[in-house]
């Protein structure tokens, strides 16, 4: 080995060593503090007065307000924010309403054989183009996961019922 090196080991040892007798011989050092009894004792006659100070006096009007308003429901959220828009809203000429009727239908089943796909719906088996409720509704499109029923006579979106598959654990 090189000097160099030799220097380096020896330095590694000594800082080991001291580590060692560092660790297991020396005693650990106890630091005292003088004023530790007149600090503590400060500390206790601040914490007293200020116990005496909110027990002599009660919740102000103030506070009383505070916390009924706090108890009670927000009638407006302060978190939100809603910003009045610059620009006039185009407004257009209102459609006449349609009315939909009420349907309740239980996708429960799919089948595909082949090109052949069969949804099975309140209980009974249906392919594309079959109506579901005679001269209403019509099964359009059959997913594994949903069915989609046309309204007869609603167009676009709003005619259509899309149902999704109900997987019962018995």
């Amino acid at each position: 080995m090189k000097r160099r090196e030799k220097i380096i080991l020896g330095l590694m040892a000594l800082v080991i060593a001291y580590g060692f007798y560092a660790l297991f011989f020396s005693s650990p050092h106890k630091k005292t503090d003088i004023y530790a009894g007149k600090k503590s004792e400060e500390l206790s006659r601040i914490i007293t007065e200020i116990s005496l100070d909110l027990s002599k006096s009660g919740p102000t009007e103030e506070d009383n307000y505070v916390i009924a308003r706090a108890k009670s429901d927000w009638v407006k959220d302060p978190f939100l924010e809603k910003k009045a828009s610059v620009t006039k809203e185009i407004q257009k000429p209102k459609e006449p309403e349609v009315v939909i009727p009420k349907f309740t239908f239980a996708y429960s089943g799919f089948m595909k054989m082949g090109e052949l796909k069969i949804a099975i719906v309140n209980g009974l088996e249906y392919k594309i183009g079959e109506e579901v409720v005679p001269d209403k509704c019509v099964i359009r499109e059959i997913y594994p996961n949903k069915v989609i029923i046309r309204i007869k006579g609603i167009k676009g979106k709003k005619g259509e019922i899309i149902v999704p598959l109900v997987e019962e654990v018995l």
